[in-house]
């Protein structure tokens, strides 16, 4: 990824456990792969919902524009 994103609060304290209990061994390597996976999928996630809404504010305010038109 190029840049890092911040993660919520929440994300990033059960990142924290998991590889904990992945250091002392309570979570194999497949587990906390798993996790990763699922971290990165909920960041990514949320930057397409932003993607989406400001595609969906620039195209209103387009439209907006386009029913002012005689």
């Amino acid at each position: 990824m190029a840049t890092a994103k911040r993660k919520s609060r929440i994300l990033e304290e059960m990142h924290e456990t998991a590889r904990g209990l992945h250091k002392i061994g309570l979570i194999d390597e497949q587990r906390i792969d798993e996790f990763d996976l699922l971290a990165l999928v909920s960041v990514r996630v949320k930057e397409a919902v932003e993607d989406t809404r400001k595609t969906r504010l620039r195209l209103n305010n387009t439209l907006k524009a386009l029913s002012r038109c005689p």
